[in-house]
């Protein structure tokens, strides 16, 4: 992908703004970001990336979110969401190798602030919550980069018990925490019409009919 040099910009451009490819609105709202970013008027900047990547998924847009977040708004933690996004969706050896950079950086400034904890979760597929459940608290990654304090996780996945676990993060401390669900038992009633009939359940005896067992 060819770049382009942002003179606007310090740090000497370690990782100058990707040129994007022309044509339709999305290729409008970026080249109008671009000239914001040009003029340092970084919030305007990083909202229309954002916007032009909701037209078109090219992962430049969330380079350049990312990129900008870290440099001009000083938040490391949109920074380090964005490039690790940009990582996913790299298409070669250069996009990867320029993510891991960005991604580092915004590393580097969040272990200065922020604690980082690892999730493994039981099932992969639960849903995570920091302290509250909202669309914008979910944890959306096995690593998540956290204010330093006390926090409820909150989990949930269909077929299981949702769960809470209270975590401790301190700023600079890389931290494991395992959520494990239990699944959801389901209340089971067995009728006879045979008088004093013995009921078993998985082979266990669960009392003479009618009998009510946790399974």
């Amino acid at each position: 992908m060819r770049r382009i040099a942002v003179a606007c910009i310090a740090l000497s451009l370690a990782f100058p703004l990707p040129a994007l490819a022309q044509g339709g609105d999305a290729a409008s709202v970026a080249a109008q970001a671009e000239k914001d970013a040009r003029a340092r008027k970084f919030p305007a900047a990083v909202d229309g990336f954002k916007r032009a990547y909701a037209l078109s998924p090219d992962p430049a847009y969330l380079y350049n979110v990312g990129l900008l977040s870290l440099i001009g708004l000083k938040d490391a933690a949109q920074a380090w969401e964005y490039a690790t996004q940009y990582a996913e969706m790299a298409r070669n050896a250069s996009e990867k190798t320029d993510a891991q950079d960005l991604i580092g950086k915004a590393e580097a400034a969040l272990a200065e602030t922020h604690g980082r904890l690892r999730l493994n979760v039981t099932p992969p597929t639960a849903e995570v919550y920091l302290d509250r459940k909202a669309p914008d608290t979910r944890i959306r990654r096995p690593v998540a980069w956290v204010v330093p304090g006390l926090h409820n996780l909150l989990a949930e996945a269909p077929g299981y018990e949702s769960g809470e676990v209270q975590v401790t993060v301190k700023t600079g401390i890389k931290s494991e925490v395992a959520v494990v669900l239990r699944g959801q038992q389901a209340r089971l009633r067995i009728e006879s019409r045979t008088p004093n009939a013995v009921v078993l359940v998985n082979g266990s005896p669960a009392g003479p009919a009618p009998a009510e067992k946790s399974v």
